[in-house]
């Protein structure tokens, strides 16, 4: 049987170079960094690990599910 495993990652405000002028921003930074509990932003290297592992034979009976990486925000 074929099927079409489908999961995603659901990063919380992630500084890039696409994003500079944003994170520029001191008053939305303050706003945006005191919502999220691990206390600073996401970077690039830590969204590896959740996509390294969704890609892996370890999640092979994970189905549909959506991973908050957000330091927290969403867990209150």
């Amino acid at each position: 049987m074929t099927y079409v495993n489908v999961n995603a990652i659901a990063p919380t405000a992630t500084e890039t170079p696409m994003n500079k002028a944003l994170f520029a921003d001191p008053v939305w930074r303050e706003e945006v960094l005191r919502r999220i509990p691990a206390g600073r932003f996401c970077t690039p290297e830590d969204l590896v690990g959740p996509v390294v592992f969704l890609a892996s034979d370890a999640a092979r009976f994970v189905h549909g599910v959506t991973l908050p990486v957000d330091g927290g925000w969403t867990a209150w």
